[in-house]
């Protein structure tokens, strides 16, 4: 009877285990709060102490190339984003090449993980009109994800000036705002009786007057360098930061000048 082990993933050779392993990194990132890059799926960690350490290896040479999207999913993330990018380019610099930047950077706004970070929060500061008044007929978990909503606009708006680093053209070539709703959320907005709900006017001027201020020149504080025009940037493209993902068409009014943006925004 023969006793020959049938060849598995961890039976070859290092070199040829790391080659299988360097398919699964991602050109979509993310990061932690921590500022640690997240590009591979945790699984490959998790399978067994060979595989991670493969993995881990990987990890210490890879660096992000040229198509490379960085996608952030809570203001937690952002905040870290400054501290990322200097990681990035020091490790480039340790290997003697220069970071290309990335392609894209993308706020989901209303991200899961975002709302998730404003759940500490149980209420919001309500204009004192009839919107108080619809507010409680929302069933308890509709009003709780109204107010995460509106509150992690505001977290967003407070991280802000994390994101000007990233309007270096050297380090990003565009920066995408993500406005997808959460499900409930954009459903509701499309009862006549709730699409002047003042909480969603004001998240959104926030989200709004954010961009605005990304759309300028960024800010010379943070990158020393004189002010750059927009149109002036990286392969003058412009404008730079668009609006994407979907959002309820009755509200459409409450993104404002949004022509002054490239709008890939679907309209539901």
């Amino acid at each position: 009877m023969s006793t020959t082990m049938t060849p598995s993933l961890t039976t070859l050779p290092a070199e040829i285990r790391q080659q299988i392993a360097s398919n699964f990194f991602h050109n979509t990132i993310r990061t932690t709060a921590n500022s640690d890059v997240l590009n591979t799926p945790w699984q490959l960690k998790s399978t067994c102490k060979l595989l991670q350490a493969d993995v881990e290896k990987l990890e210490e040479l890879w660096l992000p190339n040229k198509h490379t999207n960085l996608t952030l999913t809570s203001p937690a993330e952002l905040l870290a984003m400054p501290a990322l990018i200097t990681k990035l380019q020091a490790k480039a610099a340790s290997a003697g090449k220069t970071w290309a930047g990335f392609q894209e950077v993308e706020l989901k706004l209303f991200h899961p993980t975002a709302l998730a970070q404003t759940s500490q929060y149980h209420s919001v500061s309500y204009p004192l009109s009839v919107d108080m008044l619809i507010q409680h007929t929302l069933s308890p978990a509709l009003k709780r994800t109204t107010i995460e909503t509106s509150n992690a606009a505001d977290e967003w708006y407070d991280a802000r000036d994390a994101l000007y680093p990233a309007l270096d053209p050297d380090v990003t070539r565009r920066l995408a705002l993500d406005l997808t709703l959460p499900e409930a959320v954009a459903t509701a907005l499309k009862r006549p009786e709730r699409r002047n709900l003042r909480w969603l006017s004001g998240a959104l001027d926030r989200v709004a007057s954010m961009a605005f201020t990304l759309g300028q020149d960024y800010m010379y504080g943070y990158t020393q360098q004189p002010y750059v025009q927009m149109s002036k940037r990286k392969g003058g493209e412009y404008p730079r930061v668009e609006w994407v993902g979907e959002f309820p068409a009755v509200r459409r009014d409450v993104l404002g000048v949004e022509e002054k943006f490239a709008t890939s925004v679907r309209f539901v």
